[in-house]
């Protein structure tokens, strides 16, 4: 997957702290796939719903937020 800017996560984070832990993982586990398919986004993060072939909605900071 490609990040195309990290600061937007950082700067959500930096108002949001309780954001940080679980977007810099997912920025470090997003930042090395290379997910072929949906499945495959899944066994990386079970809880992310596949919203369609282009889209995928990511729980953070324990469902509190989504990306």
């Amino acid at each position: 997957m490609r990040i195309i800017k990290r600061s937007t996560l950082v700067a959500f984070w930096i108002v949001h702290p309780e954001t940080r832990s679980s977007l810099e993982y997912w920025l470090r586990v997003t930042s090395a796939a290379h997910w072929k398919t949906s499945a495959e986004v899944r066994s990386s993060f079970p809880k992310a719903s596949v919203l369609n072939a282009e889209c995928v909605r990511f729980d953070v900071a324990g469902g509190n937020y989504r990306l």
